[in-house]
C-alpha cells in the first residue's frame, strides 16, 4: 500500500476554496440583509405617510387611539 503523502499546497488549496465559498456566502447574506433593510425602510416610510394622512383627515381623539393600537398592525 502506498503511503499517504501530505502536501501543504493541497491543504492551502482546500483552505482557499473554503474561504472563497465562505466569502460568497457572506456576500449573498449581506445582499439579502441590504434588501430586507431597504424594504423595512420603505415600510416605515409608508407607515409614517399613513399616520400623517390620518392626522390631517381625522379628529385628534381617534388618531391617538390608532397610535395606541399601532403595535398590533400587521407589517
Amino acid at each position: 500500500m502506498k503511503a499517504f503523502d501530505f502536501r501543504l499546497q493541497t491543504k492551502l488549496d482546500i483552505s482557499t476554496l473554503q474561504k472563497d465559498i465562505a466569502r460568497e456566502n457572506l456576500q449573498a447574506s449581506l445582499q439579502v440583509r441590504d434588501e430586507i433593510a431597504q424594504e423595512l425602510n420603505q415600510l416605515a416610510d409608508r407607515v409614517q405617510a399613513i399616520e400623517s394622512s390620518i392626522r390631517e383627515t381625522s379628529d385628534p381623539a381617534p388618531f391617538s387611539y390608532l397610535l395606541a393600537r399601532r403595535q398590533y398592525l400587521p407589517v
